[in-house]
């Protein structure tokens, strides 16, 4: 069987926010909006003020935390309270995940409003779940994707460019592991083989993040949403989104998503974006792929000129120990880890091995100095 899912609606625009309320009448009238205290601050009244001029008032409720099974009951009680009828999303990954675990547990349609571009997660059924401490636990699975994704442009290019640059790196992923996906003849998210059209989207999501990330990477950090910025946040999030679920994920998420194993225990890695640990996953999966290093050098330059880790250090890990590398290698290789979608031999001390390459080859290249490709 091949498949392929889409959210029902994608929307994306230069200063529409205020929109919102109009875009999320079509899904219902009673809605209850899920947001940080950061966001809720930022973008609270503008939130209340377009509800109350589309008819529809709408509720409020403040998530902290981690997208954690005991915060998404939690917030799923809380919502049982306000009898919404559609769930809106506002904010970043956590918040998205948090709301999409709400949606789930009280079978209402939702809306997903990123204000950053850090990863691939608002247009896909993914619900990303992490203990209370941080540390990953794995994903559960809204039954459709979100509703609609609505994407303001103006937003995401005002926050911080290291958010933007991760999602470049959670994007630039795709390919990569579809490539892995599809020799292995593994499923994707839905439990199926690759169509073309999630090829396709996963090609033409890594030959936009190529052309066009490093100059819509800098216009981000001028606080400028040009044409290349919105042909990246479309990379990020719609094509990034719909190619991996279509296409399934391998290595560069397996390796990446388990830096969180050494957080709990050692403190390292804390902080790090999704996306962050995904340049190191990549960087990873080329050692087990046994690509040249020509390779591994150009996809170092790239990272590097959007300010992402290439090396453990640079990622918050000061002293990665054989034990460290032992228990990243091992979480890596579970007997669910989306490793072992790759189409090359995979095995703990294989994964050891890359990591510790991965680690030589970081600090080779940063010993020749850090100048941005």
């Amino acid at each position: 069987m091949y498949s392929l899912g889409f959210p029902r609606l994608y929307l994306q625009g230069y200063g529409i926010f205020d929109r919102i309320g109009e875009e999320v009448r079509r899904f219902g009238s009673r809605p209850l909006v899920v947001a940080d205290a950061f966001v809720r601050s930022l973008l609270g009244e503008r939130i209340i003020a377009s509800f109350e001029k589309a008819g529809m008032p709408c509720e409020m409720l403040q998530f902290a935390g981690e997208c954690s099974p005991g915060q998404i009951d939690l917030l799923s009680s809380k919502a049982k309270d306000f009898r919404s009828d559609v769930l809106v999303a506002v904010g970043g990954g956590k918040t998205l995940d948090v709301t999409k675990g709400i949606a789930l547990n009280l079978g209402l349609p939702v809306v997903i409003a990123p204000t950053l571009a850090s990863n691939d997660a608002p247009t896909s059924r993914v619900i990303v779940t992490y203990t209370d401490e941080g540390e990953w636990l794995g994903p559960r699975f809204l039954a459709l994707n979100p509703d609609c994704i609505f994407v303001d442009s103006q937003i995401i290019s005002q926050a911080p460019a290291r958010f933007f640059a991760s999602g470049i790196a959670d994007a630039l992923a795709t390919y990569y592991e579809a490539q892995q996906c599809l020799k292995k003849g593994a499923d994707n998210f839905y439990n199926g083989k690759q169509t073309v059209t999630s090829q396709a989207i996963a090609r033409i999501c890594h030959e936009t993040i190529w052309q066009y990330g490093k100059e819509a990477y800098d216009a981000v950090r001028r606080k400028e949403c040009t044409e290349s910025v919105e042909k990246v946040i479309e990379a990020n999030i719609l094509l990034s989104g719909v190619g991996f679920e279509g296409c399934g994920v391998a290595a560069a998420h397996g390796i990446g998503l388990s830096l969180s194993v050494l957080t709990p225990l050692y403190g390292d890695a804390k902080g790090l974006l999704h996306g962050e640990e995904v340049a190191l996953g990549i960087l990873a999966q080329f050692v087990l792929e046994g690509r040249s290093a020509e390779e591994i050098g150009k996809l170092q330059d790239f990272l590097l000129s959007l300010d992402l880790p290439i090396s453990f250090e640079q990622a918050g890990i000061a002293d990665f120990t054989p034990e460290k590398v032992r228990l990243v290698a091992e979480a890596s290789c579970k007997p669910k880890s989306r490793i072992w979608n790759m189409a090359v031999p995979v095995s703990v001390e294989l994964v050891e091995n890359a990591l510790n390459t991965v680690a030589a080859l970081g600090r080779a290249r940063l010993a020749r100095g850090t100048a941005k490709a």
